[in-house]
């Protein structure tokens, strides 16, 4: 697998197939209500719920390094491996109760605001903070 090179960051094909499911996944959503009901996780220094939906590429499914963290300003989150070339079919839409078991491989991802994303070239690589527009 080919790792891609940190370069400043445009909107790639990954990050706008993940944004489609991203939109798509508000239909698995539960109600406000139903939410407050759930066992809370801790994740990028934020308390999320478990049933909260993410978007997983299969690289990072299937076991490679999460290289790019995103925190979407409506609350949305996304694990993905930096690569370029994704297709529709690479993007997973899952609950955070889902990956829970690996949440341990996360602890070095920093805290990312709503609105702002995490980047990495490689596993142990320090970690860039940029707002989404960036």
């Amino acid at each position: 697998m080919t790792v891609a090179k940190a370069a400043p960051y445009a909107m790639s094909e990954t990050q706008q197939i993940c944004d489609k499911a991203t939109a798509g996944s508000a239909q698995l959503r539960m109600s406000a209500g139903q939410r407050e009901l759930s066992r809370m996780i801790n994740l990028v220094g934020y308390t999320f719920p478990e049933n909260q939906t993410l978007i997983v590429c299969t690289h990072v499914w299937d076991g490679s390094p999460v290289l790019l963290f995103s925190h979407h300003s409506d609350g949305d989150i996304q694990l993905l491996c930096g690569e370029h070339g994704h297709s529709p079919a690479d993007a997973l839409v899952v609950g955070l109760a889902e990956i829970s078991g690996h949440l341990h491989l996360m602890q070095d991802i920093p805290t990312v605001d709503p609105g702002y994303r995490a980047v990495r070239s490689r596993i142990g690589g320090g970690w860039s903070i940029r707002g989404a527009g960036d």
